[in-house]
């Protein structure tokens, strides 16, 4: 049941469509590049981006996967040039959005539950193996990994050529997207899916103590806090 209600999630996802983010190919194009749809996370598609359903729904396809690879609970997927990335509890996938067939899949040490950043033709992603990785997005190969302190549940935020994530507990990091070498490291770690303002300029994220539940925003170019806020119980 479980698998059923995944594909037809999947179906559903391949008929709607997305709004243009930076991450996008096409000016008009309705590719969902990332968690949220876009880096701010509104997780809104424009009105030409919006399917009508005038005729309901209808299952186009099933994909079967192991009761023992079963999709992870937080993570979703992304739709790209009609390729669906989706991560499982031990690797990443891409389906063939018209036959729902596998193109490729990469293992991982380690379960995903981070929704993928499509980024310059690769895909962008964390693992609770500790890693994040980067992916040719045609071939599943990897480019470059990078080894964080702790558990990675959150979706990587791609933005101006760099990524932003954090490992839950320990710190907030921002990696260089080409390379994957790291630029800065902050003591705040998290508990959400880290956001950009629009201008560019700070990181929202929320952080998770165990004490207190904070609100933090970070200079978006060194990681320096320029604020928090603590919400109440």
């Amino acid at each position: 049941m479980r698998k059923f209600v995944t594909c037809l999630l999947m179906v559903l996802i391949v008929c709607s469509v997305a709004p243009q983010t930076e991450n996008t190919l096409a000016e008009n194009d309705c590719n969902w590049t990332m968690y949220g749809g876009n880096e701010q996370r509104t997780s809104v598609a424009p009105d030409y981006c919006t399917p009508s359903f005038e005729n309901g729904l209808e299952i186009k396809w099933f994909y079967k996967e192991s009761m023992y690879q079963l999709f992870g609970e937080y993570t979703s997927p992304i739709i790209v040039n009609e390729k669906i990335y989706l991560g499982t509890r031990s690797k990443m996938l891409c389906i063939d959005s018209n036959t729902g067939e596998k193109v490729w899949s990469f293992k991982t040490g380690g379960g995903i539950e981070s929704t993928p950043t499509f980024y310059n033709n690769s895909i962008i992603f964390g693992s609770i193996d500790e890693f994040v990785y980067r992916l040719d997005a045609e071939s599943g190969d990897e480019i470059w990994s990078y080894q964080a302190k702790h558990f990675i549940y959150s979706s990587v935020l791609v933005s101006n050529s760099k990524v932003y994530s954090h490992d839950g507990i320990y710190s907030m990091f921002c990696l260089d997207a080409e390379s994957g070498t790291e630029i800065w490291q902050s003591g705040d770690g998290g508990a959400s899916s880290p956001t950009i303002t629009i201008d560019g300029s700070s990181i929202i994220v929320g952080e998770d103590d165990y004490q207190k539940e904070n609100i933090v925003c970070l200079d978006a170019r060194t990681g320096t806090q320029k604020w928090s806020f603590t919400t109440k119980d």
